[in-house]
């Protein structure tokens, strides 16, 4: 059988040598490469606005002779997943089948113990029927006042408690069940996962590059924004071809202060792809991650705004915020044992800064297509109005990542308001510097630029400066 993962590796690695990463030409269109990873959603889209139901598609296997009895122990919760419709059709069967119960135990009641004492609960010298009985069974579970079948309240006498028995144990039974059926229907209706529904994603996620750096964005928004969400913050995931889940941090909103935002206007949820980033191709020379594949949770920023060091100087050990800084550290240094004729060898004399070119958003491109399998966002926050935490999910496969992107502006001010043009809220703009494609088509008007539909789109139609990208080599 022949390996899908094989085929399509093939296909990429016999693009041109001049072509761009992450293109592949395909004789008629120069087109973007596929992932080489082949592996199943983690979330489902499967909802509307290209938004998912906030579910994991993970199952267990091998599981029900070894962990059924802790979903027994915790019945609740697993029966509060059921469906509500199959539950309340549930609930009525249980209820049904327990009067049916308790109407076979009134039968057999009847007459039973002291018969020279008329209980009441047949007609006297006559068998109770069924009907009856059942009728008694409902009756009681529905009310404490209320006639027996006789017309007599004859169980109360010495010597029925054959009688009182049975309606004492039912009555305990029923509030028992009708406190159950308050706290189940009451916990159904005010699940607060429901709110989730609201809070919408882009759908795509976007990998671009400000100020020499890359990063990843995706936007986000509540679509109540009049009712504003509680401490609403947000996290970050990446699923690599191995199938381990990896913490991506949060550069805005700053996750070191929770990662709050106020979704009542759209926000963009942004990651740096930094030499800690799992979504970075390389380590940076001179940091702490340079010989460390498991790649610390950290941030790069967090040095540049000096919370902490992380370059390292390999002469003396001093470690410093920046290059810059070890740089002028350096020269200082060499100045100085230049003087004093320090030898060279184990001297700042000797140290030359290594390449310290910054990661570049080809180098993620073809490290995401060959490690990546999804980008999961997740986006907590409490619902003001039952006051219950909920989670809001969304994946990005890498088919649904843009490179070289930034998101159209959907905000606007309509008759003295401030509006959000949701028609707009998923649509992206190119960077001509850095996008992938080949042709890019640029408006006029307000700058946003566009991939050209086709070749006959360059530039013919719409008030269009379309930009032809030179990266690649024209067949002759």
């Amino acid at each position: 059988m022949n390996n899908p993962y094989q085929q399509r590796r093939n296909q990429n690695q016999q693009q041109p040598k001049n072509l761009r990463p992450g293109l592949v030409n395909t004789g008629q269109r120069r087109v973007r490469s596929k992932s080489q990873v082949f592996l199943p959603r983690l979330v489902n889209r499967n909802m509307p606005f290209h938004q998912s139901k906030n579910r994991i598609a993970v199952f267990n296997l091998n599981w029900k002779d070894k962990i059924s009895k802790l979903l027994i122990k915790d019945w609740f919760h697993v029966l509060l997943r059921v469906h509500i419709v199959v539950a309340v059709f549930t609930l009525i069967l249980i209820w049904t089948v327990a009067i049916l119960v308790w109407a076979a135990i009134y039968q057999l009641s009847d007459n039973f113990g002291n018969l020279a004492v008329d209980c009441g609960l047949g007609k006297k010298n006559e068998t109770l029927t069924f009907a009856a009985a059942f009728a008694f069974a409902m009756e009681t579970a529905t009310t404490v006042g209320y006639g027996l079948p006789s017309g007599s309240n004859g169980f109360f006498e010495q010597g029925c408690a054959h009688i009182q028995a049975p309606i004492y144990f039912q009555m305990v039974f029923n509030m028992l069940f009708n406190a159950f059926m308050f706290a189940f229907f009451y916990s159904q209706l005010s699940k607060s996962e429901t709110r989730s529904v609201q809070l919408v994603f882009s759908n795509k996620l976007i990998i671009g590059v400000k100020d020499d750096q890359v990063y990843a964005s995706v936007r986000c928004y509540d679509l109540d924004s009049a009712n504003p969400l509680v401490e609403a913050h947000a996290r970050m995931y990446m699923l690599d071809h191995r199938l381990k889940l990896k913490p991506l941090r949060i550069v805005d909103p700053d996750d070191d202060n929770g990662a709050f935002m106020h979704l009542s206007i759209p926000q963009e949820i942004i990651h740096e792809v930094d030499h800690y980033s799992a979504l970075s191709p390389r380590s940076m020379p001179l940091t702490t991650t340079e010989k460390n594949s498991t790649r610390l949770n950290l941030r790069s920023v967090d040095s540049t705004t000096g919370s902490r060091d992380e370059i390292n100087c390999p002469i003396c050990g001093e470690t410093f915020a920046t290059y810059r800084l070890l740089q002028a550290h350096c020269d200082y240094n060499k100045m100085i044992e230049e003087r004093e004729e320090y030898p060279i060898k184990i001297s700042h004399r000797s140290f030359v800064m290594p390449d310290i070119t910054p990661i570049s958003l080809s180098e993620v491109q073809q490290h995401v297509e060959r490690t990546l399998s999804e980008i999961v966002v997740v986006v907590e926050a409490i619902d003001p109005q039952l006051s219950g935490t909920f989670q809001a999910l969304q994946s990005y496969k890498y088919d649904d990542i843009e490179f070289g992107a930034d998101f159209e502006h959907c905000m606007s001010v309509k008759e003295n308001k401030i509006a959000v043009d949701m028609e707009r809220f998923h649509n992206i703009k190119y960077d001509p510097e850095n996008s992938f494609y080949d042709c890019i088509a640029c408006d006029n008007d307000n700058g946003n630029c566009i991939p050209c539909d086709n070749d006959n789109d360059k530039g013919n139609d719409h008030d269009h400066d379309c930009v032809q990208k030179q990266y690649y080599q024209e067949e002759e």
